[in-house]
């Protein structure tokens, strides 16, 4: 049964796969609460850029490593979140 629905913004996703981030537990668990039918998370529409553009500094700062960044990119839409126009 859902609980909620819940608008992540991309912060918010980086941190399912940056572990320096704040607040990594809570977005995990919110990630994993997504996963198990528990709430429903509606995303904007830039949501896909801007994990992209946030990967992509990450990388250069030297936070995660380009294949891992890329890995989570591209595997970002298996998430299924529902996309809206904001």
């Amino acid at each position: 049964m859902e609980e909620g629905v819940i608008v992540p913004d991309a912060s918010v996703a980086l941190k399912w796969r940056l572990d320096d981030e704040e607040y990594v537990d809570q977005a995990r668990t919110m990630l994993l609460d997504f996963s198990r039918g528990r709430i429903e998370l509606v995303v904007p529409d830039l949501f896909f850029v801007e994990i992209s553009n946030g990967m992509k500094v990450a990388v250069r700062m030297g936070r995660i490593d380009d294949g891992s960044a890329r890995e989570f990119v591209n595997g970002s839409g298996n998430i299924a979140p529902e996309l809206r126009e904001i």
